[in-house]
């Protein structure tokens, strides 16, 4: 059990977890539309509405950068032969806890660009506080899974595993941040 939920790409890898990974995706994008819950490469945002358009976007952008960086940092640190769609598929199954970040985002309060921050800091409530620290939980879930996907796809152990993936991770933070802020004044 426990390498099914830290470790799933010891059985499912490839276009397999990439088809699988790509209907979690959407479904955390229309849960993520319905919920206003937003997501970039490992960060979550709740209280936002936006078109779905733009939630289906946002998920597909966060995986590709992902994507966009490990799968170099892979090919650059392993001696194995590394597949694009091994790195891709791990990478988009890894997303599977964000669809619990999406449901919570239920019971989140919806924010409006009209209210002040007295009201925002008003809404802060000891539920919202405690959603956050589980958000926070499948956040690292996901950057185990993360973890276990890039050391097994890319075929790499050790300090060149870590320091890649960590550098990696980070950039892909910032490119899909950047990527859905541009994108974001289009959409809302």
């Amino acid at each position: 059990m426990k390498k099914w939920l830290f470790n799933p790409f010891i059985y499912v890898a490839g276009s397999r977890a990439l088809l699988i990974g790509w209907v979690v995706m959407i479904v955390t994008a229309v849960i993520g539309y319905y919920s206003n819950t937003h997501f970039t490469s490992i960060g979550v945002k709740t209280g936002i509405a936006a078109p779905l358009a733009y939630c289906l976007i946002e998920q597909f952008v966060a995986w590709g950068c992902t994507v966009l960086l490990f799968y170099p940092a892979g090919r650059i640190f392993s001696t194995s032969a590394i597949r694009v769609v091994d790195v891709a598929g791990t990478m988009a199954l890894a997303r599977w806890p964000m669809i619990f970040c999406a449901v919570m985002g239920f019971a989140m309060p919806v924010y409006s660009p009209s209210q002040s921050v007295d009201e925002l800091i008003k809404s802060i409530t000891g539920t919202t506080i405690a959603l956050s620290m589980l958000v926070l939980v499948f956040a690292i879930w996901m950057i185990t899974l993360m973890v276990n996907a890039f050391m097994l796809s890319c075929n790499l152990k050790g300090s060149k595993a870590v320091i890649s993936f960590i550098v990696s991770l980070l950039l892909a933070e910032i490119l899909s941040s950047f990527i859905l802020h541009h994108i974001h004044n289009y959409f809302i």
